[in-house]
């Protein structure tokens, strides 16, 4: 069910959590769903902060997947919009297998075809931290400010929606059809009988 959002100034925050299976495909999952919720939460696609927020999911998902994966458990993820900031927390069931804290993570080595993933957390987020899950396991929490570039002043969220009315989203990835999504799975499509 399609339903409009409330305006910014009615909310202080924005809340959305889901978990997903700990596997690529959930992990790219992840990443799609989180994107289109700050869309509909009238954050451009393709803006600065959509973007920060999207990799960083996708690294956090991916270590989940990688590094927190216990047979029958899922990972979490929760995004909150503050009218100052995106929060992102990604939980998983191993609270043993801990990244290193922020201002710890070491340089890869050269030719490693790995170890990269916090090093873009710690570039792309403005803070970020590891909790100890609750009862077991462990959460990553990174935010990302509201402000376009990092040495320029804080932006206020009005100015960083884009204009949208009620109704008006459209599709969350640019040049999708709903109509054409269903068409191809049922094998009716143009051209087809």
């Amino acid at each position: 069910m399609a339903h409009s959002p409330a305006p910014l100034g009615d909310l202080t925050v924005r809340v959305f959590s889901k978990r997903f299976s700990p596997t690529p495909s959930g992990a790219r999952l992840a990443r799609r769903i989180c994107v289109q919720r700050l869309h509909s939460w009238c954050l451009p696609l393709g803006n600065e902060i959509c973007d920060r927020v999207a990799l960083i999911v996708a690294e956090l998902a991916a270590n989940a997947v990688t590094h927190g994966k216990v047979p029958g458990r899922e990972f979490e993820v929760r995004l909150s919009l503050t009218p100052h900031l995106v929060r992102i927390e990604v939980t998983d069931a191993r609270g043993e297998c801990r990244p290193p804290g922020p201002g710890q993570v070491p340089s890869p080595v050269p030719d490693a075809c790995s170890g990269r993933g916090m090093l873009l957390v710690e570039a792309l987020a403005s803070r970020w931290e590891v909790r100890d899950g609750r009862p077991v396991g462990k959460t990553v929490v990174a935010e990302v400010e509201l402000r376009v570039g990092l040495d320029e002043p804080q932006t206020d969220l009005d100015e960083l929606i884009e204009p949208v009315a009620a109704g008006e989203l459209g599709p969350a990835v640019p040049g999708a059809d709903a109509g054409a999504r269903g068409r191809a799975r049922s094998g009716t499509g143009p051209g087809r009988r």
